[in-house]
């Protein structure tokens, strides 16, 4: 037989014998706010094709205030989705079988910010004062931060806008390294004008986002659950190798996802992308990793303020591959 012939034989057997390339997974993910940098690594997996290299097809929804991601997991709109460890807990323990497969931001972003030329320049300072402090989440920790200092302060209901603070309505404000408090200085504000109390200072250093999903969808599609967080942490580590490549992506989502509703600066996501970078890269921990000694603590203050009634079983909550002790 002609070796062309054989050749041909071979390439109609192998074309039989070995199957087409799978049909890559769809899925959805929500973060839990406004697309911007703060979700840069998720909207590089999906923009560079790592996602696709893991074999999903990702669709990046839009957060807002008013979007419930966990009513998206529960409905299935989501299948995926970004929250704080503080909120994933405290769901967990309210009964929403959720588990945390990833823990990507290691560091506390919060602080709370005052004016100096108001007479605020150290903690007992904070007496007294009128306090911008979101209805969310993250005022378990502001309770924890002014109750372990002795502190009285009214509290004043503020949503995103950080207006409130600036024009003098209230004396201090809560706010995130990476968004709130660079707002504040891009508005006219000298970083030496501010009073700074960063909440990795005073021993309330808790991780924040992290990658959630249901545990049911856990339990069925463990493969699915390891390529999206694979993917999604090489797609940090894309982001910050390229942070200006990052940044075009990120006012890619931000004007044209959003329908361009709000403007978008280019300082702000690089500032943002920036410290992100600071909360996510930390020591010698590798990213997506949880503390348990972090998720203990957390646990216990939710305890503490009454949120909660019992922690969840960390190995029940927490489904990463390694476990730190940090």
């Amino acid at each position: 037989m002609k070796p062309a012939l054989l050749f041909i034989i071979f390439l109609l057997i192998y074309s039989v014998s070995t199957p087409a390339s799978a049909e890559p997974v769809k899925v959805t993910f929500l973060p839990q706010w406004y697309h911007q940098a703060q979700f840069a690594g998720y909207y590089m997996a999906e923009k560079k094709g790592i996602y696709k290299k893991y074999g999903l097809e990702v669709t990046i929804l839009e957060g807002s205030p008013d979007a419930n991601v966990y009513d998206s997991l529960q409905n299935g709109s989501a299948v995926f989705t970004s929250q704080s460890l503080v909120s994933g807990l405290k769901k967990k323990a309210l009964g929403l079988d959720i588990v945390c497969l990833s823990q990507i931001l290691q560091k506390s972003s919060l602080m709370i910010l005052g004016k100096k030329a108001d007479g605020i320049s150290k903690v007992s300072d904070l007496s007294g004062r009128s306090i911008g402090i979101w209805l969310c989440d993250f005022d378990v920790l502001i309770h924890e931060f002014i109750r372990k200092n002795r502190l009285s302060m009214t509290y004043v209901p503020v949503l995103s806008s950080v207006n409130i603070f600036l024009y003098g309505g209230i004396d201090t404000i809560n706010a995130l390294s990476y968004n709130e408090y660079h707002q504040i200085i891009n508005s006219g504000f000298e970083s030496s004008d501010l009073a700074v109390f960063d909440f990795n200072e005073f021993d309330l250093s808790f991780p924040e986002d992290g990658i959630y999903c249901l545990k049911n969808t856990f339990e069925q599609s463990r493969e699915v659950c390891d390529k999206f967080v694979k993917a999604s942490i090489e797609g940090w580590s894309c982001a910050f190798e390229h942070p200006e490549q990052a940044v075009d992506i990120c006012l890619y989502y931000i004007r044209n996802m959003k329908g361009a509703r709000q403007p978008a600066s280019r300082a702000q996501e690089t500032w943002m992308l920036n410290k992100l970078k600071e909360l996510i890269q930390v020591g010698d921990v590798p990213v997506g990793n949880l503390s348990e000694e972090k998720y203990r603590l957390m646990g216990q203050l939710l305890l503490d303020q009454k949120v909660i009634a019992e922690v969840p079983l960390f190995n029940d909550f927490f489904k990463g591959s390694v476990n730190v002790q940090k």
